[in-house]
């Protein structure tokens, strides 16, 4: 039996004559009036109890239903937070790969140009040296001149 069926939302007398005070209109209370005033007041205390009660009732089942609401938030925060580090994750990778595919052509590049370089300065020694060559050869040939006049 529920406390509703106990309690209809109002506060009634047990002589059902609308008094719920300790004294009748100035009367002195009797024997009987002492009865009624303490039927009325057990009949007050049975009500106050009964929505005690319910107000008792829908507080636990708030209590109760905060910690699924919490428990709730908390699942939402926590794959909230697993997209965010997959997304997180994803680019990074993503971003890994790019600054690999960056590297893998920057090293190409510098492998191009130093073997350009290396082959300029290979070019440049070898004319260096039949400049030298041909300095040499000629100087000779002036000694040999000079020798033979």
């Amino acid at each position: 039996m529920e406390i509703d069926d106990y309690y209809d939302g109002e506060i009634h007398d047990a002589a059902g004559d609308g008094e719920i005070d300790a004294a009748n209109d100035g009367e002195e209370i009797g024997a009987a009036g002492a009865d009624h005033h303490v039927a009325a007041l057990a009949q007050q205390f049975l009500l106050q109890t009964l929505v005690l009660a319910r107000e008792h009732a829908v507080l636990q089942y708030q209590q109760e239903g905060q910690p699924r609401v919490q428990n709730a938030a908390l699942m939402a925060v926590q794959a909230s937070t697993e997209t965010s580090v997959r997304l997180l994750t994803d680019q990074q990778r993503d971003i890994a790969v790019k600054l690999g595919e960056a590297l893998t052509a920057t090293q190409a590049s510098l492998r191009e140009q130093l073997q350009q370089l290396q082959r300029v300065q290979d070019e440049r020694g070898q004319q260096i040296e039949s400049y030298v060559s041909d300095r040499l050869a000629k100087a000779l040939q002036d000694v040999q001149k000079e020798t033979h006049d």
